[in-house]
């Protein structure tokens, strides 16, 4: 019998990269974790002793939140490691289902240097507490964090202060080296817990390289960059990164350890790293500032006495929504309530920003977020001076900003345009709401639609360029298996930033054995969208009008939102170029002409005429799939709720349309296809919908769509 040769099977890289800017080396992608893949660039707060100070690990999470820290010399102290480890790992003990990341204590050779002594041994501390001395080695460092359980553990490095100069800067890169090795060996859980190595050298840029073609040699899954960050002037601290990133692995991610202010974090992406950590946020909500894109606030200022507005008036956090200055600057003065309300808000605006970097990179802009960043900044954030310091690195924020041509898109907001005048010859008047109740089709549904809508956070953090809204039923397990392990995979376009939901109806009777499953389908991929309707094939329309609704209240800021079956095959990456440039008022997929509406009882798509009183309908697209602008998105659901009916069918888009004074716009010929073909690589990549493709067919077919390497004319 033969034997196999095949190695070992090679673990799959912590780092997917999904687009990279083109004039800088700022790039996006995830983190492929333990705990659930993680966006990145990412801004991780720093949650010392089990959440960040004035959060509960929810709160954190409700935020958006995928990754945080923990302070393994302060866990490791008091609760203690073992009481943490019996609890189920920090994960356990602070009830945190998302990823974590535990430093290795080295920090403290820095914040409590007056109580530390570092030899080759490791380091010896006098706890700040009492207690008997403490000895912090490589080997003791990587029993705690295994205790500890995070999903990312860091090498025990020698630190010293980025302002120190002269041999203790060799000294402590070389023996950062030494202990990696002894991390390396004594790490017990190498398959669940990834080691990122820390890179060391000071400000001295020839001790930086030969420790990062030091480190390198080794198998590791990601580096940092430390020993930044700590009183050095500016333009040594970019220049460090910029060199640190640039000889880094580029398939590896980069973590830039201690960075927090919103000028760094933009530089740094810029420069080619992902991930970043800084107690800044929660430290300063704690003295009464509150973070805003032109600066901060001091609350406790008197100007704030009487300021009824919120800290921010784009902000969706909690704070922001329910608070105004003038309440927080009072509760500041006696209260500490004040304080957990700024640290919300700090961190929701730190969430904000990186979300806003990441899509920014994901549709090409970057340079254009980086001039509307520096236009917003306060001058006192970012100076002239400044500006002339990041010259010199090839894609720094000033270069970036004076490089860009295009503008910038306005903002997107919840307030639905106003319709347009009416085209020639059509007097039909905008519709008003009704005085009457609306037809009474069964089943009956209310007016106006109210929708139970869920997973009201999922687009705070970003702006997608495609809204995907897949049609299914509560029974299609297989179907939305399918379609997120093929089109529906939200990370499967490069460069493009997709987010997916299912609309389905579940009526809370006679669905009643299937409601625990749905609940922990969506706990586990957080996309259903759920209706109390009775699910039946008349409320296509209905679940399409709960998807433009979810989109209008929580996501006004999408590009484009596609209606979608569950039973189609779609092309996304073929569908982004054609819907490039970005258009407003804009409908496109399979159009319908000259057909009308169906006015005998006896058909399920019946439309009585207080629905659609003419006898043939404008141009409109329907049936599996069709794209909108996403201010179209918001107008089509506005218009919906003014009109004497909706119909139980895709034709309610076009009556839409109608009142709102929009044409449809003509896709490519054939790229929306109705009619099920046999797969065909070179066909099939022009062409953005493929109809009558089934979960089997999908699993089949889509694998030999995105690996073959097949040469189309």
């Amino acid at each position: 019998m033969a034997t196999s040769t095949a190695g070992p099977a090679r673990p799959v890289p912590v780092l997917r990269v999904i687009a990279e800017c083109g004039r800088s080396r700022a790039r996006a992608g995830e983190l492929r974790l333990p705990h659930g893949n993680v966006p990145c660039p990412v801004f991780m707060p720093v949650g010392t002793r089990g959440t960040a100070k004035g959060l509960t690990a929810a709160q954190l999470a409700a935020l958006g939140c995928r990754i945080c820290l923990g302070n393994t010399f302060h866990l490791g102290t008091r609760p203690g490691s073992e009481l943490v480890r019996r609890s189920g790992g920090l994960h356990g003990f602070m009830d945190w289902p998302h990823n974590l990341l535990t430093d290795s204590g080295g920090f403290q050779m820095v914040s409590l240097l007056e109580l530390s002594e570092v030899s080759e041994e490791g380091v010896r501390f006098q706890p700040p507490h009492g207690g008997e001395e403490i000895l912090l080695s490589p080997e003791k460092s990587m029993e705690i964090q295994n205790a500890l359980g995070a999903d990312i553990v860091m090498q025990l490095d020698d630190v010293v202060s980025s302002t120190t100069k002269g041999p203790r800067v060799e000294e402590a890169m070389h023996r950062s080296v030494r202990w990696l090795d002894r991390c390396l060996a004594a790490h017990a859980r190498p398959e669940q817990q990834l080691l990122f190595a820390i890179v060391q050298g000071g400000l001295d840029l020839e001790l930086r390289l030969r420790c990062i073609q030091a480190m390198t040699q080794r198998d590791v899954p990601g580096f940092a960059i430390g020993g930044l960050s700590g009183g050095e002037d500016k333009a040594q601290f970019w220049r460090t990164v910029k060199f640190s990133a640039e000889h880094l692995p580029r398939d590896k991610p980069r973590y830039l350890m201690g960075v927090g202010y919103a000028t760094d974090l933009v530089v740094c992406v810029a420069l080619g790293c992902d991930m970043f950590d800084c107690v800044f946020p929660t430290r300063t909500a704690r003295f009464g500032s509150a973070l805003v894109p032109w600066g901060s606030l001091q609350l406790k200022n008197h100007q704030f006495a009487k300021d009824f507005r919120p800290i921010d008036a784009d902000c969706g956090c909690p704070t922001c929504q329910r608070y105004s200055r003038a309440y927080l600057h009072a509760l500041l003065r006696s209260n500490t309530a004040a304080l957990h309300l700024l640290t919300l808000h700090n961190i929701a605006y730190q969430m904000k920003l990186m979300g806003s970097i990441r899509e920014s990179i994901l549709q090409q802009r970057f340079p254009e977020f980086v001039r509307e960043f520096m236009d917003t900044m306060s001058p006192m954030k970012v100076s002239p001076t400044c500006r002339l310091l990041l010259l010199p690195a090839v894609a720094l924020l000033a270069l970036l900003a004076l490089q860009s041509q295009h503008p910038a898109l306005p903002p997107s907001t919840t307030t639905v345009p106003p319709s347009p005048p009416p085209r020639p010859g059509n007097t039909t008047p905008v519709p008003r709401p009704p005085r009457h109740p609306r037809h009474p089709l069964q089943p009956p549904y209310p007016y106006p639609y109210r929708f139970l809508l869920n997973h009201p956070d999922k687009c705070r953090q970003r702006a997608p360029f495609l809204v995907l809204l897949v049609v299914t039923s509560p029974a299609d397990l297989a179907a939305r298996d399918a379609v997120r392990r093929t089109w529906g995979n939200e990370s499967a376009v490069p460069g493009l930033s997709v987010l997916r939901l299912f609309l389905l109806g579940l009526h809370p009777v006679f669905s009643a054995e299937l409601s625990p499953v749905l609940q922990e389908e969506d706990k586990l991929h957080g996309d259903l969208l759920q209706q109390d309707f009775l699910d039946t094939y008349n409320n296509l329309t209905l679940k399409t009008l709960m998807g433009l609704e979810w989109v209008s209240r929580f996501c006004p800021n999408a590009t484009y939102v596609i209606k979608a079956d569950h039973d189609v095959f779609l092309n996304l990456e073929f569908l982004a170029r054609l819907l490039r440039p970005v258009r407003t008022d804009f409908l496109t997929g399979y159009v319908y002409r000259h057909t009308g509406p169906l006015r005998h009882r006896a058909y399920k798509w019946f439309v009585p005429r207080e629905v659609y009183p003419n006898n043939t309908y404008p141009p409109y697209c329907g049936g599996p799939a069709y794209v909108l602008s996403g201010d179209l998105a918001l107008r089509v659901f506005a218009v919906a709720q003014v009109l004497p009916v909706i119909n139980m069918e895709d034709a309610f888009v076009g009556i839409c349309l109608h009142a709102l004074g929009v044409d449809v716009t003509d896709s490519p010929p054939g790229t929306f296809n109705m009619y099920r073909l046999d797969y065909d690589k070179c066909r099939f990549s022009r062409l953005v919908m493929v109809h009558h493709y089934w979960p089997q067919d999908l699993l089949q077919v889509w694998p030999h769509f995105r690996n073959e390497s097949i040469k189309c004319p």
